[in-house]
């Protein structure tokens, strides 16, 4: 993982290629195909952020060339939105496809068959603001940042041993993450997992590569898309005009909840609630919600536990308010479709648990 803070706060990046496929599938940029195939190691898209380069926020795959004609890359690219809680496993999630040393790597890749794959997070921080950041143990601090410009035609990396900070609790504010398949992998996992066909029949026909786009607010980001308190930072105030706009445009997002935060304190019940009336007033009618709620296996069916969730839920719906008890899953299922029926919420609420 290479670690760097700039002008607007910290940043980390990790970057995996499956050597051995690539040989096979790709023609590099050195062959002399290359100006007639498109290079597979290489991912052009147009993101749903138009950011400038100092957010250090639009990944591209490796490198493509300042004067790449893309006009006719058989690319096919589908974009995922990722918000909701802090320390809710969305940058964990992202980056475990590029995590290659994980144990579980090899699994993922059996599954899903990467050619390669792209991961980038950033915590905004102000110039003058000495906090460091923390966000499950990937972001790292260490005395000798280095402040880097964000202009600089290459990243200046911090070349030194970063120990993790327990002491400071923060949160990715964007992080974005790809991952590359080639049309007949892409085409399997689908059929395999039985997905909607139409991911894969109503992509060009000339299609070779499928590219998996995920954005990420974390819990933060999306606090200050709330605010209309201005940070005092231009660049991170344009990155903040730019993520309202872009959440605008989605037509389904996935929001985490960490299952086990639930049961520490009705705030965090408390501001699901308003976040998700924020989506709700920024969204268009009848987009998609995923409501995935993490380390689910956490909540065990005890009176204990049954009785907090409840007490949280009525902080949010009323004392009157009752709830199938059946289990866990049934008790949160029906808390959480009766938050979206007392909200009127227009966004189509769904729930999955983990």
């Amino acid at each position: 993982m290479e670690e760097w803070r700039s002008e607007i706060g910290f940043h980390q990046r990790s970057t995996w290629r499956h050597l051995d496929r690539l040989h096979e599938e790709v023609v590099e940029l050195d062959s002399p195909f290359a100006s007639k195939f498109a290079a597979g190691t290489l991912v052009y898209y147009n993101p749903p952020l138009r950011l400038k380069r100092e957010s250090f926020f639009l990944t591209i795959v490796f490198c493509i060339p300042a004067k790449a004609d893309v006009s006719n890359w058989h690319f096919n690219v589908y974009t995922f939105m990722l918000t909701g809680d802090q320390n809710a496993g969305k940058s964990t999630f992202l980056h475990a496809f590029t995590d290659h040393e994980s144990e579980s790597y090899l699994p993922l890749l059996s599954i899903l068959p990467v050619l390669s794959s792209s991961f980038i997070n950033s915590r905004f921080l102000s110039p003058d603001d000495t906090a460091s950041p923390r966000d499950e143990g990937r972001f790292l601090v260490h005395d000798s940042w280095q402040l880097i410009s964000p202009l600089s035609s290459s990243f200046c990396l911090v070349s030194a041993v970063y120990e993790p900070n327990t002491d400071v609790a923060s949160d990715t504010d964007l992080c974005h993450a790809s991952v590359v398949l080639t049309a007949d992998d892409f085409s399997f996992f689908v059929n395999e997992y039985e997905l909607d066909p139409s991911l894969v029949t109503q992509a060009p026909k000339d299609t070779i590569y499928f590219a998996i786009n995920f954005i990420e607010f974390g819990g933060d980001h999306l606090d200050r898309l709330m605010s209309t308190t201005k940070s005092g930072n231009s660049s991170i105030d344009g990155i903040v005009d730019q993520s309202r706009e872009a959440l605008s445009s989605c037509s389904q997002i996935v929001y985490f909840i960490n299952a086990q935060h639930l049961l520490e304190t009705s705030s965090v019940l408390e501001n699901l609630a308003l976040r998700l009336q924020y989506l709700n007033d920024q969204l268009l009618p009848e987009t998609r919600v995923l409501v995935l709620v993490t380390r689910f296996e956490v909540l065990e069916l005890t009176e204990e536990v049954v009785s907090r969730l409840i007490e949280v839920f009525s902080v949010v719906l009323g004392p009157e308010v009752t709830l199938c008890t059946a289990n866990i899953q049934d008790l949160l299922n029906d808390g959480l479709k009766k938050l979206s029926n007392s909200r009127s919420w227009r966004f189509s609420l769904e729930r999955v648990f983990l």
